[in-house]
């Protein structure tokens, strides 16, 4: 194989890199079939697929360009003759829809589609994402409550814990399910499967003895007539207390107390002093205590450590099971589901993908590809299941590159792994290759972000020293590309107040940042990004950035039924549409209501009555009972109520309960958006069919020139002119429950060691040796993987950066910028001001409108700029139905209207309306555009394209209809070009269509064997 893996620092060009790299391949005479991109993001797939075609583009419209130049330094012996040029560039235009370029998720669905689903007998499914799966975790949770025996054992490992939430218990199953993978490798080593007990080295009598000694000793040598307790700790005063026999049952016993404790003598009477030398007895006693300490642990290990793990593992066996039943038969997975499914079935035989470490002819005949070439993007977000999965399709090319970045690896909390990528050069043998040139951050910036990442690979290496390990955080700084200086600057919170506590602490580091925003852009927002590491934070931002006026986006592309003032409305929607007690379990474990425990297993024993809201049983609670009587009072209005949603926002007080802008804002969107279908059947439906759509995207508070907030996570891949970075050390939660530690033995593909452990035994991992050092390891990954969230946050800004620092900072980071607290550097670069006046958003209108105290009526009374865009939009939305309907219409058959029809009703009934899509379809005036343009249906034409693409100077523009005509040695061939009208007509757009057409054919020297013409085609409705 042969290979390269880029690793390329924030700014260098990965994505320009990568597209070059694919274009290349296609020069070198590599079928696009053969060739497989797989990136992270969806966004990513679409950037390297528009990169691809532009620079094709460009090479084919300008032989001066510098892509030609860039090719050669990369692969002088390329061909970039113009007709190779222009053979591959028509090549992907033609089979653009046909790339291989996907997400790694995509990908592995699709194999799971093809192969792995049918073998389980599943042939059409859902994908859902970890919101949606609640619910089949909450059936399993019913499911283990139904068996006393599963519950039993649920309780046997839940005993002694702090939970007393149901979030907490689902939490439990859900991080036991996302960790299938690994149980799946354990099982496959065999050696694994019976851990053994540690051996003791020294009995707990002994050394217990031993402290003994050493206390008496030193009572010996004090002779100040204190008694023996008199220099203990309380942690080991028993010993004194207890008969000898029942020492060691005492220690294991209470081994909590004994472990998280440093000493065991009084350090106020046990010390060297000018008289009394203790310091021997001192180490003596240390020494003794620690090893206490190992045996302690040694013995809670093989007592309760390995009893608690085997008990996990026989629930997680019958839990496997049942969750496996409930996905099967509702045919709804996740992501994380189907590569678990795959990992474990890819290797079998008689799936036939994988053999012997490569994939088989019948995985190269799915895809109708050889998988010759492979690139990777985004690798140090691989996680080692992903890496597994795709490893015998990795051993199988002939060609492969990865790109990423170690020091934008994040993702470890959803199983990134960046050791993989660090070692990724020697576990696949290739080469490696440093890409070093930021093209995006001004001069300033780079050496900034050189030494600041400098000083904290310095101070890593120091205190890995201190710390004895051997884990490096390495940084390779970069040269800058650009000769605009730019502006960095580094903030610090005004001067504390006394006391100040850590919330005051935190407003007012806000405070400084805002201040700096209005004195630095004065109104002049565009461009700026501000991140920070929590939404949290980023909440708290927004209102400070409300109270001073100045706009901003919180940057979100989730559907709405997510935002937190409309989840719970669609909760409710969902519970009356569907009737089953799980939709309604998660209205009531809402903010809104927050049932406890005890009401949530009275719903569980009585859910046949409670879903159907009839009579209520007798041990149900009054608060309880006054929440469904409201819930039954509103479902009674059936399915066809348009004022559902008014209903639920005024019987739950809703916008009182979520009363912030955004939160209005969203309320209301959902509101107008419940009024545009005839039911709420339909409303649901839509919401839930159509959830990527983007109109159905959360409500942003939108304005012109606006200020993004965004978490670190979300800014990656990201660049903005201005970035304030808040930041504020991130604490690491009290984490709890079931941990899954994992040692992974280089290259990824066994496991070396294992434990399940409940959090309140992972202390004495520390005490087991090397073989169970998890912890250890795991501080050191979250440690490097801050780091590396600070990284991302500093590499976004072009042209000005802001480190606002505050309490709690990262050590690392506090450390390099020592000294620089309150420094600027350069002049800060500012966008030009827009003065243009924007059309007013619908949504504003609720700066006017206080609609929860008006009726729906009143609430339907628009303004005229409303009525406006509401008549604008039905237009909009009907003519994007008509073209899609015309779509399936090559030559006027009954089959392709049949299909015409469903597809169109598919897809815009719930968006148009049922029966008025019906009105437009079955219209006379419809009806008649066929039968007045039979012309356009001829089988007179060689070819037809419906919904045409093409590019012209680097832009994809869409033609509603082109047939095409062949010349004959007798006449000249004709192209027809057709746009249709449900509007007003746009003479100058259909002259542009014949034009691109028309230096088409010039380019590839047929100008001369066509004529070109346009018409337009109008749609009366």
């Amino acid at each position: 194989m042969k290979g390269i893996v880029l690793k390329a620092s924030a700014g260098t060009g990965k994505t320009y890199r990568l597209s070059l790299e694919y274009l290349a391949t296609l020069l070198k005479g590599e079928n696009y079939k053969n060739v497989l991109v797989m990136t992270f993001t969806k966004k990513a797939t679409s950037e390297i697929q528009e990169r691809v075609i532009l620079f094709l583009e460009e090479m084919y419209r300008d032989k001066e360009s510098s892509l030609y130049e860039n090719l050669k330094n990369l692969y002088p012996e390329i061909d970039l003759s113009f007709e190779n040029v222009r053979k591959v560039y028509y090549e992907v235009l033609d089979n653009k829809d046909r790339l291989k370029i996907s997400t790694i998720d995509g990908f592995i669905n699709n194999i799971f589609k093809n192969v792995i689903a049918p073998y389980l007998n599943i042939f059409s499914y859902e994908i859902i994402d970890d919101t949606e799966n609640i619910e089949i975790l909450l059936k399993c949770f019913e499911k283990i409550v139904e068996d006393k025996n599963e519950f039993d054992r649920f309780k046997i490992f839940l005993q002694n814990r702090t939970e007393r939430s149901i979030e907490k218990y689902l939490d439990i199953l859900k991080n036991l399910i996302d960790n299938r993978w690994k149980l799946i490798l354990i099982e496959q080593s065999q050696k694994l499967k019976n851990k053994d007990e540690c051996d003791s080295d020294i009995s707990i009598e002994k050394l217990i003895k031993h402290l003994t000694d050493a206390f008496l000793a030193i009572k010996e040598k004090k002779k100040d007539g204190k008694d023996l307790s008199d220099y203990m700790s309380k942690v080991i005063k028993w010993v004194l207390e207890k008969d000898s026999s029942t020492h060691r049952e005492h220690a294991v016993e209470n081994w909590n107390e004994i472990i998280k404790s440093d000493k065991c003598w009084d350090g106020r009477r046990v010390k060297t002093t000018s008289k009394i030398d203790l310091d021997c007895e001192i180490e003596i006693l240390q020494r003794a205590f620690d090893q206490l300490k190992e045996e302690i642990s040694k013995e809670v290990f093989n007592r309760e450590v390995l009893s608690f793990e085997r008990e996990i593992l026989y629930f997680i066996e019958n839990l496997y099971s049942i969750y496996d039943n409930i996905k099967f038969n509702e045919k709804r997975f996740t992501h994380l589901d189907i590569s678990s499914y795959m990992f474990q079935y890819i290797d079998r035989e008689e799936i036939n993908l994988i053999k012997d470490g490569y994939i088989t002819d019948y995985f190269k005949d799915i895809f109708d590809s050889e998988f010759k070439t492979v690139f990777i993007d985004e690798f140090q977000d691989t996680s080692v299941l992903q890496w597994r999965i795709l490893k015998g399709l990795i051993n199988s090319c002939e060609n492969l590159i990865c790109v990423g970045d170690e020091k934008q690896s994040i993702y470890g909390w959803r199983g990134g792994e960046k050791a993989l990528f660090e070692n990724l050069p020697s576990i696949i043998g290739v080469e490696e290759e440093t890409m070093s040139v930021s093209y995006r951050s001004c001069k300033n910036i780079v050496d900034f972000t050189n030494g600041v990442f400098n000083g904290v690979a310095e101070t890593y290496e120091e205190v890995a020293a201190l710390e004895d390990h051997s884990y490096k955080w390495e940084f390779t700084p970069v040269d800058g590309k650009s000769d605009e200086l730019g502006y960095f600057e580094v903030l610090t919170k005004k001067e504390p107040l006394e006391d100040e506590d850590e919330v005051l602490e935190e407003e007012n580091m806000i405070e400084t940042m805002v201040d700096s925003i209005e004195t630095n852009f004065d109104g002049n927002y565009g461009g700026i990004g501000i991140i920070a590491r929590s939404n949290k934070q980023l909440n708290e931002i927004a209102v400070a950035l409300s109270d001073r006026k100045i706009p901003f986006v919180i940057d979100s592309n989730d559907s709405i039924i997510y935002h937190r003032a409309v989840n719970p409305i669609f909760k409710i929607l969902k519970f009356v549409v569907n009737r089953d007690v799980f939709s309604l379990l998660e209205f009531l474990r809402s903010d809104v209501v927050k049932i406890g425990n005890g009401e949530l297993k009275t719903i569980l024993k009585n859910k046949e009555v409670i879903e159907k809201l009839e009579e209520m049983p007798e041990d149900i609670s009054s608060s309880l009972l006054d929440v469904l009587n409201r819930i039954e009072k509103i479902a009674k209005k059936g399915l066809e109520n348009k004022n559902f949603v008014l209903d639920v926002i005024e019987a739950f007080n809703i916008s009182q309960m979520f009363s912030g802008k955004s939160d209005l804002k969203n309320i209301f969107q959902f509101l107008e958006m419940s009024k545009e279908h005839g039911n709420i059947f339909d409303f649901y439906n839509s919401l839930i069919n159509e959830k990527d759509n983007p109109k159905f995207k959360q409500v942003s508070l939108e304005e012109e020139k606006a200020i993004t907030l965004l978490s670190i996570h979300k800014s990656k891949g990201l660049e903005f002119e201005t970035v304030y970075y808040f930041h504020q050390g991130q604490k690491r939660g009290l984490e709890s429950g079931i941990q899954f530690h994992i040692d992974f033995k280089s290259p990824f593909n066994e496991i070396e060691n294992f434990i399940f452990v409940d959090k309140k035994y992972e202390k004495i991992l520390d005490y087991l040796g090397d073989s169970y050092n998890f912890l250890r390891e795991l501080e050191i990954k979250k440690d490097q993987e801050e780091i590396n969230n600070i990284y991302v946050a500093l590499t976004r800004a072009k042209k000005n950066l802001f480190l606002v620092m505050g309490g709690s900072e990262n050590k690392y980071l506090k450390s390099s910028i020592d000294g620089l607290f309150n420094v600027k550097c350069g002049k800060i670069s500012r966008t030009e001001k827009n003065e243009s006046v924007q059309r007013v958003k619908n949504v504003e209108l609720l700066d006017s409108i206080d609609f929860i105290e008006k009726s729906v009526e009143e609430c339907e009374q628009p303004n005229r700029m409303l009525l406006v865009d509401i008549v604008t939009e039905e237009k909009r939305r009907v003519g994007n139905a008509i073209h899609y309907y015309l779509e399936f219409i090559i030559n006027n058959s009954l089959d392709e209207h049949i299909e015409a029809k469903n597809r169109t009703y598919s897809k815009y009934a719930s968006i148009i309306g049922e029966e008025r899509l019906k009105n437009i379809l079955e219209g006379p005036e419809f009806k008649n555009f066929f039968n007045d343009n039979p012309i356009i249906f001829s089988e007179e034409w060689d070819y037809i394209y419906p919904e045409y693409e093409i590019y012209d100077e680097g832009k994809l523009k869409r033609i509603d209809r082109i047939m095409i005509k062949k010349p004959t040695p007798t006449s000249d061939g004709k192209i027809l070009v057709i746009d249709y009208k449900t509007g007003g007509i746009n003479q100058a757009q259909l002259d542009e269509y014949i034009e691109i057409v028309e230096n088409h054919l010039y380019n590839l020297g047929e100008i001369d064997n066509y004529k070109v013409s346009g018409e337009f085609l109008e749609i009366k409705l």
